[in-house]
């Protein structure tokens, strides 16, 4: 009886081990999935899809339960995708070419071990998007006191090289820095959250990093998210005080000479909307050339004549107009469908994720990262935050 009861507590025991070891492993191997993901994007080593299918394989089991139990995902991750392989292979005649544009749909996966885990993505996400904000800011440092020149800096060169980032000094730059890494809009849900949180100095930390990236993008919506959130979602008079008080000394001190680098800013940029303007034009145009192409798409990987850039070209800046073009517009509804049923949760669950959320899908409008590894890991992220907090969630069954 007693060693039966010895061997009882040696089974119980061996369990606990092997479930903790499982939670581990999945935790390590998310929060590399999300580092790559972030901060290579263009995996040039092939770092972020190996790690990308070891999570997958490792949380197996969960994500087999999980789709018996949630349609939606299943379809968002599965029937759709496979009904865009189909249709694209069917307008290119290759069967290969659409798999590299599709495969980021397997980030949506990732919901599930994240929710039988109890995985904190958005945590992990914040921790891999300071580390961005530091290289951003610490490099601008360097190159300010005359350290390391922002060209020889052999981080940014890596990075610049590998097709992560793009890197320069202009005068014509809004904040004389153009420190653009490819995935930094992402910053938006650190902004808010540190908002949310009444964390002055990472607030500041990060919207340093946001201008420094030299984007329109980044810059104006990065602002209008930041006095957005402290003057409309935080309840806290201190916060909405300390926002408005900023505002007028800057306007009072800086207010000329702001608005003077907006006029410089936006006339170096003219030529960039002129590109735009004939890359969107040309897009219609060539869906104009085969009313099919509404239907169908061009295919993914298929090419058209871009005249903003004078050279035919198989994508575009503008992600949703870009993704009609190569899917057509039934197929592309479904998905923008998906893309903002997280909206309509978010905004009872947490107003300043539902806030950067929004930005996140608004900047997607003239950027092209939506349908991105990155885009993809972002929608998985609010994905996984609303099943979380779903009433359903209890009826789920993920077991490992």
């Amino acid at each position: 009886m007693i060693c039966h009861t010895i061997n009882i507590k040696k089974i119980k025991f061996e369990k606990i081990s092997l479930r903790n070891t499982t939670d581990f492993k999945l935790l390590v191997l998310i929060s590399l999935v999300t580092f790559f993901t972030i901060l290579t994007p263009r995996d040039v080593m092939g770092f972020k899809k190996m790690l990308l299918g070891l999570t997958l394989l490792m949380g197996f089991q969960s994500i087999i339960n999980g789709l018996r139990n949630n349609i939606g995902i299943l379809i968002f991750s599965i029937v759709l995708p496979a009904l865009m392989y189909i249709v694209s292979t069917a307008s290119t005649g290759s069967p290969t070419v659409a798999i590299k544009f599709l495969y980021p749909f397997a980030y949506i996966l990732l919901v599930f071990p994240i929710v039988r885990y109890n995985i904190d993505i958005l945590n992990i996400t914040r921790n891999v998007c300071d580390i961005v904000a530091l290289i951003i800011i610490v490099s601008c440092l360097l190159d300010y006191f005359n350290i390391v020149n922002v060209y020889e800096n052999p981080l940014l060169i890596l990075l610049n090289n590998n097709g992560d980032a793009t890197t320069s000094i202009s005068d014509y730059a809004m904040f004389r820095y153009e420190l653009f890494l490819n995935s930094s809009s992402i910053m938006f849900f650190s902004l808010t959250y540190y908002i949310k949180h009444n964390d002055k100095i990472r607030t500041l930390f990060i919207f340093i990093a946001l201008l420094l990236t030299g984007t329109r993008a980044n810059i104006y919506i990065g602002t209008i998210l930041l006095v957005f959130s402290m003057l409309v979602l935080s309840g806290k008079i201190s916060i909405k005080a300390s926002i408005i008080i900023g505002i007028l000394i800057v306007a009072g001190f800086f207010g000329g000479v702001l608005f003077e680098r907006y006029l410089i800013f936006e006339l170096a940029k003219s030529s960039v909307d002129l590109s735009q303007l004939g890359t969107f034009t040309s897009i219609l145009h060539a869906m104009d050339s085969d009313k099919s192409y509404w239907l169908t798409g061009m295919g993914f990987g298929s090419t058209f004549y871009d005249s903003g850039k004078l050279l035919f070209v198989d994508i575009s800046d503008f992600s949703y107009l870009e993704f009609i073009r190569e899917i057509g517009l039934p197929l592309s509804t479904v998905v923008f469908c998906f893309l903002l049923y997280p909206l309509l949760k978010l905004i009872s669950i947490d107003k300043f994720l539902f806030a950067s959320y929004l930005a996140y899908l608004f900047v997607g409008v003239f950027e092209p990262f939506i349908f991105t590894s990155t885009g993809c890991f972002v929608i998985m992220m609010v994905y996984a935050e609303v099943v979380k907090h779903s009433n359903v969630r209890r009826n789920y069954m993920f077991y490992s």
